[in-house]
């Protein structure tokens, strides 16, 4: 099998679990995602470079660790061609935000998933989800915010330079 994930390279050491465990391979091994490919994506006057890292897994005690990693879905895939419909930064976001709220406790991913119109229905999952969830949700909403933002720079940019001519 193998897992991808959005960077040049990636190494899995171990994770903390649902209740503050330290989770360990089996074997006691690391995984290390190695440089796959770069893309480079042309948006009008941006250019993104997106990279991709793979690691191969043939243990199956090795897959089921990857696949209950807290980063899995979100910056760790196990279908090769998520990582290439995703959006990298988005994923980076997703990353970072997961690294926040990983340290919440579970009241506060609860204050805020209540909080957020687009987690009403995802309050039944367990906390471990939830936070996934918000997440995801958390990077979503910053990379729109993101593309607004830059959009209307552009778009103040333009009228200045209309305005000058």
């Amino acid at each position: 099998m193998v897992f991808t994930a959005h960077s040049k390279g990636h190494v899995v050491v171990d994770y903390y679990g649902q209740n503050g465990q330290v989770i360990i391979p089996p074997y006691g091994g690391i995984f290390e995602f190695k440089h796959a490919v770069t893309t480079k994506i042309r948006n009008d006057n941006e250019e993104q470079t997106h990279s991709i890292c793979q690691c191969m897994i043939r243990s199956k005690k090795e897959a089921e660790f990857i696949r209950n990693h807290p980063l899995f879905d979100i910056g760790i895939f196990e279908n090769s061609t998520t990582p290439l419909s995703l959006d990298g930064s988005t994923v980076q976001r997703a990353v970072e935000i997961w690294n926040k709220v990983s340290s919440w406790d579970k009241s506060q991913v609860i204050q805020v998933a209540k909080g957020r119109t687009d987690m009403r229905d995802k309050m039944g999952l367990e906390i471990f989800k939830l936070r996934k969830a918000l997440a995801l949700s958390m990077a979503t909403q910053a990379m729109e915010e993101s593309n607004d933002v830059t959009l209307k720079k552009s778009k103040g940019m333009m009228i200045e330079s209309m305005m000058k001519s």
